[in-house]
């Protein structure tokens, strides 16, 4: 696992951030609907300053289409090497084809691959003996095997960790060193307890950070509500789970705990299949459970009513070793010099990824005749399992890499609509779009052309370096990277993403934006593209 980023990398860091009045409708343009072109178009030609709009090459309908495509595959729901996740990629890689893509292929690359087949929590006996709901399990935790475990429930009191810039770039820097420390600092308030033979039942807290600590030196932003100053803090259920959850699964499991519940605080519908976090394989095992907030707190009545009621565990899961594929394809330029756009193609639900459909819309509108330079797309797989996918592919091909890639664009989870809980328990889309980060290496053509981009979308902050994504494992290649990450980004198994929250007029704006960019790095100077001295 690359260390700088296994963690937060596509895990979507920001929930209603500043202040922004919240709504509670829920209603969606129709496709192809929204404001139109700024004066200085989305899809103006940047390479000679021009300001003429271009026609959207792609409609909001077909990309509103390849989107809906994803949920076909067991409801968009596609963990790393699953059969959803390889029919994906079977997908792709007949549309990238027919789109006249050329040498499309994929490569394969190994990782261990954790497969649950029944997962559940139930009071075995006591005063309401029956099934409690879960939200989900904590990918990669471990296995009970079919028959579970019954044990007496023990409530955990929870630690708070302070999350500041230092603390978050420490984590991402060294996740292992995070972890070790996490799991000594929440040793000490479990060593008092009697864990050994106990499920342990705790809350997880919720993490805050500022955007100053997720963007770095910030380049500028589009921020017309003056909500997104860098001292902005931002809380996610997901980060939470990323920061804090397997540093307390190493620290009960050194305790002796045959099991845990995490409790997520979050309204059912925010918690229901957090599938967080996704590095794989932890260690060591401790197969766990989430709920949400409402049935943690009657959890923890029942455990202080009835502390002697035990309770049955189930998370029958096998870990094996297996392999997937990256997806690559070219569109040949007059070049041998390349400008990369990748994504990755796991993940739970449709936007969590969409960049492949962003992919395809490029594919149909890169006409050689403006390909001075080759276009290289880079769908990996393994994002889900700690981008073992693409660290895989930039270690095969760094020769290649280092010798023809001037630059790379990551894309991931376009259109996202901002979601939070308006009011205790209520979930709603507030009106507005998510957050986008637009992180990017110090090069001057790569700041022009981030700057470019966010200046056609409201909350829109440029910053750098790259820190999150899956594009910076990249590494030797100039990155920008362009993500958003709503609340719902990591929930499996939800419908609502492709019908409700998803902005298809703005993804087309932002694939316009895209094109633009690529026209912008197509001309730039190699010399300034590319890193210095190669």
């Amino acid at each position: 696992m690359h260390a700088r980023f296994a963690f937060v990398c596509a895990v979507g860091l920001v929930a209603s951030c500043g202040s922004s009045d919240a709504t509670t409708s829920n209603a969606m343009p129709d496709a192809g609907s929204g404001p139109p072109l700024a004066d200085a178009s989305i899809d103006a030609d940047l390479r000679d300053g021009s300001t003429s709009p271009r026609a959207s090459c792609v409609s909001a309908a077909q990309l509103r289409a390849w989107q809906a495509e994803i949920d076909h595959f067991d409801g968009g729901y596609r963990p790393t090497g699953s059969a959803a996740h390889e029919g994906y990629i079977a997908l792709l890689t007949s549309e990238l084809a027919a789109l006249g893509v050329a040498d499309v292929h994929t490569e394969a690359y190994a990782f261990r691959k954790w497969t649950p087949s029944s997962w559940s929590l139930a009071w075995a006996a006591g005063p309401s003996p029956g099934p409690v709901a879960v939200s989900g399990y904590v990918p990669y935790s471990g296995s009970t095997g079919p028959g579970g475990v019954i044990a007496r429930m023990v409530h955990v009191p929870t630690t708070t960790i302070p999350i500041d810039a230092t603390a978050l770039r420490k984590a991402l820097s060294d996740p292992k060193a995070w972890n070790d420390a996490l799991t000594t600092a929440v040793g000490g308030s479990i060593a008092a307890l009697t864990l050994a033979g106990k499920i342990a039942l705790f809350d997880v807290p919720r993490a805050a950070v500022t955007l100053s600590t997720l963007t770095g030196q910030r380049i500028y932003a589009n921020d017309p509500g003056g909500t997104l100053t860098p001292d902005t803090t931002l809380t996610r259920t997901d980060l939470s789970a990323m920061l804090y959850v397997p540093g307390m699964l190493s620290a009960l499991a050194a305790a002796g705990a045959v099991g845990a519940i995490g409790i997520l605080d979050a309204p059912e519908e925010a918690a229901r299949g957090e599938y967080a976090p996704f590095f794989g394989a932890l260690s060591p095992n401790m197969p766990a459970l989430y709920v949400d907030r409402a049935t943690g707190e009657a959890l923890k009545s029942a455990v202080a009513t009835w502390p002697l009621a035990p309770a049955k565990l189930v998370l029958d899961a096998t870990l094996t070793d297996a392999s997937s594929e990256n997806l690559i394809g070219v569109l040949p330029g007059t070049s041998s010099e390349e400008i990369l756009f990748g994504s990755h193609t796991d993940g739970p639900n449709s936007i969590e990824d969409n960049g492949p459909v962003a992919i395809l819309a490029l594919a149909s509108c890169l006409p050689r005749s403006e390909r001075p330079r080759t276009v290289r797309f880079v769908l990996s797989g393994g994002h889900f399992v700690g981008s073992v996918g693409l660290q895989s592919y930039v270690a095969a091909h760094a020769a290649d890499l280092t010798k023809n890639a001037l630059a790379v664009v990551e894309i991931e989870h376009l259109g996202a609509r901002a979601w939070t809980e308006v009011s205790p328990g209520m979930m709603a889309l507030t009106g507005e779009p998510e957050v986008q980060l637009v992180t990017t290496w110090a090069n001057a053509p790569l700041v022009d052309a981030s700057t470019a981009y966010a200046k056609l979308f409201p909350r829109t902050i440029v910053g750098e370096p790259p820190l999150i994504g899956e594009g910076p494992n990249f590494r030797i290649v100039p990155l920008i990277q362009i993500i958003s990450m709503p609340e719902y980004l990591l929930l499996g198994h939800l419908p609502a993403i492709t019908t409700h929250m998803t902005d298809y007029a703005l993804m087309q704006r932002q694939v316009d934006a895209i094109l633009a960019m690529e026209r912008a790095l197509a001309v730039a100077p190699a010399s300034q593209l590319g890193v210095v001295g190669r």
